[in-house]
């Protein structure tokens, strides 16, 4: 749900402000079968007084109980300093996360990490390799990498078949390194391997524009950008309990 439908979405149920309110399932029901796309699960209650959320494609916003007034933008809770907004994005990339098989990551991790992060990774990208030569510092600072894989250039290309020549080969760590060391992988990508999920899920779900693309344990978007140490800090920052 882009901005232009959350307005053609205002237009819609402003008809609605005298039929019913928010509360009742009926009425929810009814707010949602005016925009197609939007389920009646995605108007749920907000912290917001007198505001329902409603949520589409981890796209946010809030509708008044009446269904006449819908805000679109950030809410922000000033006495906790808390982004509910951002925060219901959060919950909503995990969602996506959790539809991607567990086997299908390719993790460096320490022996007790005390963080995770999960990386969505092209191995021809500049700042994806300029991530992994500083892997060990990761590492030693506790943190897990997941790696999923997203070439950008899609399938059918040259860093998509090495995507699934790394996921084929007996060693995925080790040729994880050497293909972000621009070495040659030997091992063909035939093999049954997540790299097509992972690029739907990463295109098409969360719509990723670039990589790498780091999501924390509390679902947080983060940008790689040197220093390295600093990245690690705003991973930590962000684990659940932190």
């Amino acid at each position: 749900m882009h901005k232009s439908c959350l307005i053609l979405f205002l237009l819609l149920i402003a008809p609605l402000a005298s039929a019913g309110d928010l509360s009742d399932p009926a009425f929810r029901q009814q707010v949602a079968e005016q925009f197609p796309g939007v389920e009646v699960g995605h108007i749920t209650p907000s912290e917001l007084p007198g505001y329902w959320q409603i949520s589409q494609g981890g796209v946010v916003g809030y509708i008044s109980s009446d269904g006449r007034y819908l805000i679109d933008g950030d809410a922000i809770d000033l006495k906790t300093d808390r982004n509910l907004t951002e925060q219901a994005r959060n919950q909503w990339r995990l969602t996506q996360l959790a539809t991607l098989d567990d086997d299908g990551f390719i993790t460096f991790a320490p022996d007790r990490p005390s963080a995770t992060v999960t990386v969505f990774t092209d191995v021809d990208c500049r700042y994806c390799r300029l991530l992994h030569s500083h892997i060990d510092e990761f590492l030693a600072a506790g943190v897990a990498v997941r790696y999923a894989f997203f070439p950008l250039s899609g399938p059918g290309s040259e860093s998509f078949d090495k995507a699934q020549a790394v996921w084929c080969s007996k060693d995925r760590r080790k040729a994880m390194t050497r293909a972000k060391q621009g070495k040659t992988l030997k091992t063909s990508g035939d093999c049954k391997n997540p790299v097509a999920d992972q690029f739907e899920v990463a295109a098409r779900k969360l719509r990723i524009m670039g990589t790498p693309a780091l999501i924390t344990a509390d679902g947080s978007f983060l940008q790689m950008a040197p220093p390295v140490s600093r990245v690690i800090e705003q991973i930590k920052a962000h684990q659940p309990g932190s």
